[in-house]
């Protein structure tokens, strides 16, 4: 909308710490951002803000990058679900075989350790369990994390108008200073 576009002074994308973005970007992708817009008008902020998002979303570089992660880790999962079902059913048949044994249950050969069995599932759990979290909050390309604020006024001016205004205000007062000055001295 050229509206709505007319209404937007500056636009600047910038680290969390409001530090420049070329550093972050080129060390360390993938770290949150903020972007801030300076309008005239703060009707239009959320729709610049579905605006923003959606274009930075079909930007084609972060399309491929995002399909790319789902494909690794939609292999990781069945990587995953595959070891599970395997460590499933070894615990399932050590503890028949534990069942029908005669020695002390806590008595095991150095060939199997029941409890690095557990360990592994409980591992293999919790990287299941953070790829699916990625999956269904950051698969998504450019995430929202929060509404774009408004500030109770927005820019009005220019920048050029405040300053031609502060110049003849300036000059201004200072005619009016010297011709006081000029006054006093031919009184």
């Amino acid at each position: 909308d050229k509206n709505a576009a007319s209404k937007i002074i500056s636009i600047k994308a910038v680290g969390i710490a409001d530090e420049p973005l070329t550093k972050d970007t080129i060390t360390r992708p993938g770290l949150p951002f903020k972007i801030q817009v300076r309008t005239r008008d703060n009707s239009i902020i959320a729709q610049l803000e579905k605006s923003l998002v959606a274009y930075l979303n079909q930007n084609e570089y972060v399309k491929r990058k995002i399909e790319g992660l789902r494909v690794i880790y939609g292999q990781k999962l069945e990587f995953i679900e595959m070891e599970q079902r395997k460590l499933d059913s070894l615990k399932e048949t050590y503890n028949r075989t534990l069942a029908t044994m005669r020695s002390p249950t806590t008595f095991y050969n150095n060939a199997l350790n029941p409890a690095e069995l557990y360990e592994h599932s409980l591992s293999l759990a919790n990287q299941k369990e953070a790829i699916q979290n990625w999956l269904n909050t950051e698969g998504q390309g450019i995430l929202l994390v929060d509404n774009f604020k408004s500030p109770d006024n927005p820019i009005s001016s220019s920048r050029m108008i405040i300053m031609i205004g502060g110049f003849l205000l300036g000059m201004g007062i200072g005619i009016i200073l010297s011709l006081l000055a000029e006054l006093k001295k031919r009184l």
